[in-house]
Order: C-alpha cells, then sequence, then structure tokens
C-alpha cells in the first residue's frame, strides 16, 4: 500500500497512516498495525480536528454503504477512527488534502477540481473562497499555507486570498 496521510493519535501519540487499506497505527518500533476499525477503505484525505478524526476517499471492501459511492465526501471518527460516521458530500466528493486549523476549520481540496473548499461546522457545510492549484496545505496559528505550481503560498484569511512565500 502507499501512504497518502500522516497524523498523531492525540490521545495516545501514536503515528497512523492513511493508506489505500485504511487507517494503519504505527508502534514505537515503526511495526505497523492492522486497519483501525477493521475498516480498509481508501483514506486520501486525513486530518485531526479536536479530538475527532475526518477523512475522505474511496470505499473498500468493506465499507458501510451509508459512507458513500464512489467518494466518501466527508466522514468523522469521534472515537480515533474506531467507528465513522457520514457527514457531507457522501458519495460525490473525493478530498485528496484535508486539514484542520487549530479553531477547528477544515481545508480541502477534492480530486474534482482546483478550488479550495473550506468548512467552520465541522465539515457539515463547505464555501469555495479560492480557486487554487494545490498539491498539499499546512495549516498553523498564523494562517494556511499551499504548496502549488507557483510556489509555497500564504494565507492570512482564511484561505481568500494567497501571496508567495520568498
Amino acid at each position: 500500500t502507499h501512504i497518502h496521510a500522516i497524523i498523531t493519535d492525540p490521545a495516545t501519540g501514536t503515528t497512523i497512516l492513511g493508506t489505500h487499506d485504511g487507517l494503519l497505527p504505527v508502534d514505537a518500533d515503526g511495526g505497523v498495525g492492522d486497519p483501525i476499525g477493521g475498516y480498509e477503505f481508501d483514506a486520501m484525505g486525513l486530518a485531526v480536528t479536536g479530538d475527532a478524526f475526518v477523512a475522505s476517499g474511496h470505499p473498500g471492501a468493506n465499507t458501510p454503504a451509508e459512507w458513500g459511492s464512489p467518494h466518501l465526501g466527508i466522514i468523522r471518527s469521534d472515537d480515533y477512527g474506531n467507528t465513522w460516521s457520514p457527514i457531507a458530500l457522501n458519495g460525490t466528493t473525493d478530498f485528496h488534502i484535508l486539514t484542520a486549523a487549530p479553531d477547528g476549520t477544515l481545508y480541502g481540496v477534492p480530486s474534482s477540481q482546483v478550488n479550495l473548499l473550506t468548512s467552520t461546522d465541522e465539515g457539515n457545510n463547505w464555501t469555495e473562497p479560492a480557486s487554487l492549484g494545490a498539491a498539499d496545505l499546512a495549516v498553523t496559528e498564523s494562517g494556511l499555507y499551499a504548496a502549488a505550481e507557483e510556489g509555497v503560498l500564504f494565507s492570512s484569511d482564511g484561505g481568500n486570498t494567497f501571496t508567495p512565500v520568498d
């Protein structure tokens, strides 16, 4: 399998890999465990917001139908990946880029477009502040960074505008 995202479980400090085979925990010696919760979905986008995980991608062989197909949209786990609930855009959207700000704002770029989408209500509703051809996003207390064709870009206004980083 290959890795799409890496997060840290806020409860245990465990490194978790988002892969084509689900969320895989990594132990202190670098050993990779079985999929958390037994779910083998394709975790293309994965982020931690507060004590919850949010994910997007594609269903796997044992993915519940209510998560959506062919795209998961946004699914959420409040128990560190053991169970999941469909939140929004299920069946229609596949976020390949997904990250969460310290204030809980979610930022994502779906695979089907180059527009940045944001959600301030745990992924239920999404707005489109900017057109952004980004390969990845990173968020800090000071703002949002995007890795784009034109280089690293920065937004201090929630993704509405971006300026190049020297």
